[in-house]
């Protein structure tokens, strides 16, 4: 990330923390480079929300999943809802453009 460009404009910059939660990262190779092989998990693990259809499956987590997991946080972000967060033909009135497809 580094300092911005006129760090003397933004001292509010030092007063704010920016933390990365590594507790189910993993190594995607093993020792000789290979990629690690597709096992079935024991549970579930990750975020309900956006997690990909293969950690619901219990599939071993890839680089994969983390693009489409964080595909889904960015469509979430953009938009403030996911299609299939809704049950069909039901919604909670939080986007006006709702109205169009129910």
């Amino acid at each position: 990330m580094g300092y911005p460009k006129t760090f003397e404009n933004h001292k509010d910059y030092l007063n704010k923390i920016k933390m990365i939660d590594f507790g189910l990262a993993q190594k995607f190779a093993d020792a000789s480079g290979k990629h690690i092989p597709s096992v079935r998990e024991r549970f579930f693990q990750g975020n309900l929300i956006f997690a990909s259809k293969h950690c619901f499956n219990l599939v071993t987590h890839s680089r994969r999943d983390d693009l489409i997991s964080l595909s889904y946080l960015l469509l979430y972000i953009i938009d403030g809802d996911l299609a299939f967060l809704s049950k069909e033909g039901e919604s909670d009135g939080a986007n006006p453009n709702d109205s169009n497809f129910n």
